[in-house]
């Protein structure tokens, strides 16, 4: 494990953003992970391929598993929904080694990525500042942001 200055400013980093950035780089780093499965598969990297898929599935987890469905409503119920599929697409990539399954988890989590880039600006049909609505739905914690930085 590494533990050095670059660790250190990882850490500091996730524990002063707040919750709606968190999730942005929750968002990036499952496609960033997704990408390296994808190259792993390219390379007929069995173990790294693995490896990757399970770091998304972590950051994917923890995203479903944050969810507050009490105050989210459809929008949590839906979300929901979403971040099983990932997790099936993922689990049936890592198995099969097939890469359409990757490609298809890596357009979800960006085109749920670029949704909650609008939210954040203002842009989108729900505004994060006024509402909070979404933002009562990914009750992100601590624990979310370790999964980020250490997956």
């Amino acid at each position: 494990m590494n533990n050095g200055p670059a660790k250190a400013y990882q850490v500091n980093q996730v524990s002063t953003v707040n919750g709606s950035k968190l999730i942005l780089m929750m968002y990036d780093g499952a496609i960033r992970f997704i990408n390296e499965a994808i190259l792993k598969v390219g390379a007929q990297d069995v173990a790294g391929r693995g490896l990757y898929i399970s770091k998304a599935q972590k950051i994917i987890n923890e995203l479903e598993n944050s969810l507050d469905k009490k105050r989210g409503g459809q929008v949590a119920v839906n979300l929901e929904k979403a971040y099983q599929e990932m997790s099936r697409r993922l689990t049936k990539a890592n198995i099969s080694g097939e890469v359409s399954d990757l490609r298809v988890t890596l357009k979800m989590v960006n085109n749920l990525k670029g949704a909650w880039e609008k939210v954040i600006n203002g842009s989108g049909s729900t505004n994060l500042s006024n509402s909070g609505s979404l933002r009562n739905e990914m009750n992100l914690s601590k624990t979310a942001a370790n999964v980020a930085i250490n997956a």
